[in-house]
């Protein structure tokens, strides 16, 4: 406390597959982190270079309420036996306003409404999307797994429906702010257009 430090990350290979198994992600997108693989503990410590900070945790595949690190530790909610811990950052992607093709013109300097959007993904979990300055709303990911799994990162594509109205620059805004990966391979957006 009271001393600078200087760090130097690197960034990891993408490794989003723990031993290979799809229903266990090993989502390291945290920064400066530092992980944890044993017997299951509600204690993971070594976290020393984090005295202070607020965490995102991943345990056992599922995110973990965020924790302040102190005395070089979190405490979690329940044993867990594979922990990743760091700091956390907001992967956002924002769209150019849309266009689509109208019968005759454009539809620039028109109102437009995007009801829904399909996102093209690849093993992604914990996505918000929705029209740029509005609620971003998640997309369901629970399909199959047991309660209390973790939930299998999903690969294919996910309809989102938005709420909000209509706005002369309509566009869109995709997040992810869990330790968690998000791969976007598409967006399709729907719109209703309106008059001037």
């Amino acid at each position: 406390i009271g001393q600078r430090y200087k760090y130097v990350d690197r960034m990891a290979s993408r490794n989003v597959l723990c031993g290979g198994h799809p229903d266990n992600p090993r989502a390291w997108f945290v920064v400066g982190g530092g992980s944890y693989e044993g017997e299951p503990t509600d204690t993971i410590s070594g976290l020393d270079h984090l005295e202070g900070a607020t965490v995102s945790i991943l345990a056992d595949g599922s995110v973990h309420p965020r924790r302040v690190v102190t005395d070089g530790a979190v405490t979690l909610d329940q044993p867990a036996s594979r922990v990743i811990v760091g700091l956390p950052y907001t992967a956002r992607i924002e769209t150019l306003p849309l266009d689509p093709p109208e019968p005759v013109g454009t539809t620039q300097g028109k109102r437009m409404r995007i009801p829904a959007v399909t996102v093209r993904v690849e093993h992604t979990r914990g996505l918000r999307v929705g029209p740029i300055g509005d609620v971003l709303r998640e997309s369901r990911e629970r399909r199959t797994e047991a309660w209390g799994a973790p939930i299998t990162p999903i690969t294919g594509d996910q309809r989102v429906v938005l709420t909000g109205g209509y706005t002369p620059n309509a566009a869109l805004a995709l997040q992810q702010d869990d330790p968690l990966p998000m791969t976007v391979l598409g967006v399709i957006p729907e719109s209703w257009v309106g008059d001037t």
